[in-house]
């Protein structure tokens, strides 16, 4: 039998009811929106953090030792916790997402970085919420609104607008790993999304790195640094904030939000993460905002908003032998 869902809605049929854990667990509770505010803030911080650290260290070491310490956290947590390892079809899944999140996201922003100001990149990196559902249209089949693609349409035109104002018809080359950055983000959050709907957030991001974890050994091994241990203190710092918090406690925290409370409730959340990265980007690096910035976040925010509002359903396959009066 084929039901349509609109958001996190219960299910009905004739007299029968059932209402999904993410969205009981939602009602009347806040604390989710607090756990994904937590996970976001992670989020944010990575591109001033990854400005700091690139002067000390090169994009391709960053890339590598920022995947060695999540793995050595995930294996940590994996040894207190003991759960069975993934399946072969979750390992394809994971390995996938693996290489978009922990090399092509890191990867691409740090190139970016190195020519672009961190609250530049966080404008067009706004638009990734949209990005996020256009995957989830065309790999798990959900069905939106012409409405959502209007707001998608703009949101996208804003940024571009965005980047020939203030780097001229000329892109950069920061642009193009910035808007490279957010395709892998995208892709990825997708990808594992559909592992954290059987598994906990914290098992999905732990196997991730722990899979990826050779490669990342391997970059780091390449690209190690000479006098690693003399390096200033801020790059050493920013270095460690990058593995610990933005690659594996940002992920834990968000994952568990969006189980907890859903995602059509929860992913509003990801609306300020624009202007957290300002926020970090203004205290951490002393850049300014200018009037097109600011302009600009707050554009391309009210479009994710208002497409993420637009109507969408999603046809769920409903196992009889699970429904119960």
């Amino acid at each position: 039998m084929l039901v349509v869902m609109r958001d996190q809605s219960p299910v009905t049929n004739s007299n029968l009811t059932v209402s999904s854990p993410a969205s009981r667990s939602a009602d009347g509770h806040v604390w989710p929106y607090g756990v994904a505010l937590i996970g976001i803030s992670c989020f944010a911080i990575t591109l001033p953090v990854t400005v700091i650290a690139l002067e000390d260290f090169s994009s391709a070491f960053i890339t590598g030792f920022r995947g060695v310490l999540a793995a050595c956290l995930g294996g940590l947590v994996l040894l207190i916790w003991r759960r069975p390892p993934p399946t072969t079809s979750e390992r394809r899944d994971l390995t996938l997402s693996g290489l978009l999140l922990v090399f092509g996201f890191p990867g691409c922003i740090a190139l970016a970085m190195q020519s672009v100001p961190a609250t530049h990149g966080a404008v067009v990196l706004g638009i990734l919420p949209l990005m996020t559902l256009m995957w989830a249209r065309i790999l798990l089949g959900e069905i939106r609104s012409w409405a959502f693609w209007g707001w998608s349409s703009l949101g996208g035109s804003i940024v571009i607008a965005f980047i020939v104002w203030t780097e001229g018809i000329q892109w950069a080359f920061g642009d193009l790993w910035v808007l490279c950055a957010g395709v892998c983000a995208s892709l990825g959050y997708v990808l594992s999304n559909r592992r954290t709907q059987a598994r906990p957030g914290w098992w999905v991001i732990s196997w991730m790195v722990i899979l990826m974890l050779p490669l990342s050994l391997l970059i780091s091994v390449l690209w190690w640094p000479p006098f690693f241990w003399a390096r200033p203190l801020t790059s050493l710092s920013a270095l460690v904030s990058l593995g610990l918090i933005s690659m594996y406690l940002g992920f834990v925290a968000w994952n568990s939000a969006l189980s907890a409370g859903g995602i059509g409730r929860i992913g509003q959340v990801q609306l300020l993460q624009v202007f957290i990265t300002l926020g970090f980007s203004t205290w951490l690096l002393g850049e300014s905002l200018a009037w097109p910035v600011i302009s600009a976040a707050c554009a391309v925010t009210l479009c994710v908003m208002m497409g993420r509002r637009a109507e969408w359903v999603r046809a769920v396959p409903v196992d009889r032998s699970r429904v119960t009066s």
